[in-house]
């Protein structure tokens, strides 16, 4: 079966989100009460808010009850030429055992490109990784995902948004572009949380549209709510993107 990378729309932007999985490894009932609760119940979380530290108490506590051990990573994430701080906690979870295939690639906020990186601020994570090598060009691309795409087999999950003061949205652009490139071209969109779309929007479709179909790829929504429907069906877009009524009837028409 290929594995498309299901993409959740939201109103300001489309990044990429949630994969299915086999039977077993993934429950689509947990995975929404989880969106539900950090979503819905918590709802909007900026760095050093309450709703914020509720948030990060609660994965932390849903990752323990998993088998994980979990531990928080504190920095200063520092913008100078933006004059912003943020203090910002990474949550590692780590789990006994080793299991030689990946289930799923998951990548919040991350830096692709590595040999783009713009170092500034006290806390430098990419020179934090690299160590003493970080000067070195061929090893700085080596580091980057962005040269690996081709080598990704299983589902991968990249989650950005264009508020990021400290990765740019477009790393995880860069990192897209580079799996379609590398043939990695099943695309669903999730529609379900969009209740208005405009010209614009409809223009990003279908320009994703023509790129996936090029590569020889496939895209298709998910969840169209009736409103979002009508407008792809005045502008003529639902001539060219598949419409599902869910994520699970889309995935299943990948197969074969």
């Amino acid at each position: 079966m290929r594995w498309p990378r299901v993409i959740a729309a939201a109103v300001l932007l489309i990044t990429t989100t949630a994969c299915s999985r086999p039977s077993g490894l993934f429950s689509e009932a947990n995975a929404r009460a989880h969106v539900g609760m950090l979503a819905g119940t918590i709802g909007s979380r900026a760095v050093g808010t309450s709703a914020n530290a509720r948030a990060r108490e609660y994965i932390v506590d849903q990752l323990k009850q998993a088998g994980f051990e979990v531990r928080v990573q504190e920095a200063d994430a520092r913008r100078p030429e933006l004059g912003t701080t943020a203090r910002v906690a990474n949550i590692i979870a780590t789990l006994a055992g080793s299991r030689r295939e990946a289930i799923g690639v998951i990548a919040h906020y991350g830096p692709y490109d590595l040999s783009r990186r713009k170092p500034g601020g006290a806390w430098d994570p990419v020179a934090e990784l690299l160590g003493e090598r970080v000067s070195d060009p061929e090893w700085v691309r080596l580091a980057s995902p962005v040269q690996h795409a081709a080598a990704a087999t299983a589902p991968i999950l990249l989650i950005h948004g264009t508020g990021d003061q400290v990765v740019s949205w477009r790393e995880s652009q860069r990192m897209n572009d580079a799996l379609v490139t590398a043939g990695r071209t099943d695309i669903l969109i999730d529609m379900a949380p969009v209740t208005y779309v405009d010209s614009a929007t409809i223009g990003c479709l279908m320009d994703l549209y023509r790129q996936i179909s090029s590569a020889g790829g496939h895209l298709k929504l998910s969840g169209v709510q009736k409103r979002v429907e009508t407008m792809l069906t005045m502008t003529g877009a639902h001539n060219f993107l598949q419409l599902h009524p869910d994520q699970a009837s889309a995935i299943r028409s990948f197969e074969g």
